[in-house]
């Protein structure tokens, strides 16, 4: 049974659903944009990872297309010393430029550089040393001259957060 109360209007009602559904629709909206955003943030940082770790690659290769040319290329590094690299002909602090057959080659600076305005690449090569049974060890032991290790750091900001990557390989003198 259905009453119906007298005096009664069923227009205030209608209203009240109307602005109900519409707050609703409201915050439905304003939790799919934040989540969105927080999506593309994160992916644009991805995309920042992505480039530092090919970043890093590249300089590795770098690394080696230098020894390629010549052991020298590595053995003169002051020892554990930092530098930036860049393509280009450039005059290097210790002639570590290294020309490929044209005017464009990799070369290293002191200068700070940044790559893509964001990231700041280093390259350091360490001397390396090796106990008596030939195995490389990180004190002691006697420096092994046909062996070098390379390190390639990069940094970028996120935000207010320094970010860091690094990678290290060995290098060995084969030629």
């Amino acid at each position: 049974m259905k009453f119906k109360l007298p005096g009664k209007n069923k227009c205030g009602f209608t209203l009240l659903e109307v602005l109900v559904g519409a707050a609703i629709l409201t915050a439905s909206f304003v939790a799919i944009l934040t989540a969105f955003d927080r999506l593309n943030r994160a992916s644009g940082e991805m995309t920042n990872f992505v480039k530092a770790n090919f970043l890093l690659e590249e300089g590795l290769e770098v690394v080696r297309i230098w020894r390629d040319l010549g052991w020298t290329n590595l053995s003169t590094w002051p020892d554990g010393q930092e530098y930036y690299v860049v393509w280009g002909h450039q005059d290097s602090p210790f002639d570590q430029d290294v020309d490929v057959g044209g005017t464009n080659s990799w070369a290293t600076t002191t200068t700070p550089t940044l790559t893509d305005n964001r990231f700041d690449r280093r390259i350091s090569i360490s001397s390396v040393s090796r106990d008596g049974n030939g195995n490389i060890v990180t004190s002691g032991g006697s420096d092994d001259p046909g062996t070098k290790l390379a390190t390639v750091i990069v940094r970028w900001t996120y935000g207010q957060i320094e970010m860091e990557r690094q990678i290290s390989a060995y290098f060995t003198n084969v030629f």
